[in-house]
């Protein structure tokens, strides 16, 4: 499973705070043509959800969800940006 460090929860977190709509926003994953897109979305049946300290933060469908297990969402420290690793 796609695991997350504490930098990338807590920057996803203070993205999140900032939404209203839809209620209780996750961040989706999906890979289209390639690349790894981030998306505001809720939460769907059939979604694999990825939690921090008993939080749900990301989404995706099972396909993204196997195609990025054993990768790690971190936060680069040069540019503050989201980054698989």
């Amino acid at each position: 499973m796609l695991q997350i460090t504490d930098s990338a929860a807590e920057a996803i977190r203070r993205q999140l705070a900032k939404i209203t709509e839809p209620e209780e926003p996750r961040v989706r994953l999906g890979i289209i043509e390639g690349t790894v897109k981030m998306a505001v979305d809720r939460e769907r049946t059939g979604d694999t959800t990825v939690n921090h300290a008993g939080a749900g933060l990301i989404v995706m469908d099972p396909a993204t969800s196997h195609q990025l297990d054993e990768r790690k969402l971190d936060v680069d420290e040069a540019t503050s940006a989201l980054v698989l690793r």
